[in-house]
């Protein structure tokens, strides 16, 4: 079973458990997700590969103008992001089932180093306020999303989080 979760960043990485990481930029949020802020108009994520052993063959992020959790904190029943990038087919979907997608050149989707250790991918031109999960699969399956972040495009403070898939 592939399963992410979001956690701060911390100097012990255990080599069973792969780690992801993304550097995003965040500010102090009162609601259940960070709040992040990316440069410009550009988002980037940067991560540790899954071992070998687990199979993974790619990452999905999902990512929209709504939150999938309500301000208590509950989980909105039956919610679904706007969109889906999958950075390894380089396609954004949208729609009914993520039905209908596109495909992504370098003017919309950088990534470096996909296929090593430490992969980064920038999406390009994302405007407003998103909110962001990723997931990992493999053949079989799809993880389930990481904690939600939130991109304020007005935020400057750093921050490096990182998403461990088991």
């Amino acid at each position: 079973m592939i399963k992410t979760y979001l956690k701060k960043q911390s100097h012990v990485c255990k080599r069973a458990m792969p780690c992801l990481l993304l550097a995003l930029f965040f500010a102090a949020s009162t609601g259940p997700s960070p709040v992040i802020a990316a440069t410009g108009k550009n988002v980037s994520f940067q991560w540790q590969s899954n071992p070998t052993s687990e199979n993974v063959v790619g990452y999905k992020l999902y990512y929209g103008k709504n939150s999938r959790f309500y301000v208590s904190g509950n989980q909105k029943p039956s919610f679904k992001y706007e969109y889906c990038v999958d950075f390894t087919e380089r396609t954004r979907c949208s729609g009914a089932n993520y039905s209908n997608c596109e495909d992504l050149g370098p003017a919309k989707l950088y990534c470096e180093n996909l296929y090593t250790q430490t992969p980064k991918c920038t999406l390009k031109n994302i405007y407003g306020n998103n909110y962001f999960a990723l997931t990992a699969y493999n053949n079989n399956m799809e993880s389930g999303f990481t904690h939600e972040l939130k991109m304020i495009n007005a935020v400057s403070l750093s921050a490096v989080y990182e998403i461990l898939l088991d």
